[in-house]
């Protein structure tokens, strides 16, 4: 799986620098499913994504939706395991954080973010 780092425009914040990131279908479709913590990465990114539950998960998640441009559509603040997200019809792409990153690293809607590739 690929990694990028990512960093928040509006304060020049890096939210991660070990963020995998899921394309394909069978990492989209498993995510963070089964695991029991982040397993030493900062994060994923699920491109191709508008909408995510949390099943299966043993631990709550910050998420963040983004755009084609890596805008921030919505942040979703500790979302337990077991549920389910709405569907944000802008979003593209979707980026699962540990719990408290978003207040951590100031992420608000609109927010422009940029992924690097390592």
């Amino acid at each position: 799986m690929k990694q990028v780092r990512i960093f928040n425009q509006k304060n020049s914040k890096m939210i991660g620098s070990k963020i995998n990131v899921a394309t394909s279908i069978i990492d989209r479709t498993k995510g963070l499913m089964f695991s029991k913590n982040m397993n030493g990465q900062d994060g994923l990114l699920i491109r191709s994504c508008n909408s995510v539950h949390t099943c299966f998960m043993h631990y709550p998640i910050d998420i963040v939706f983004l755009d084609k441009n890596e805008k921030v559509v919505k942040c979703v603040k500790n979302k337990k395991p077991w549920r389910f997200t709405l569907f944000y019809l802008r979003a593209s792409s979707t980026l699962e954080l540990p719990v408290g990153a978003i207040e951590q690293f100031e992420i608000n809607d609109e927010d422009q973010l940029r992924v690097e590739y390592v």
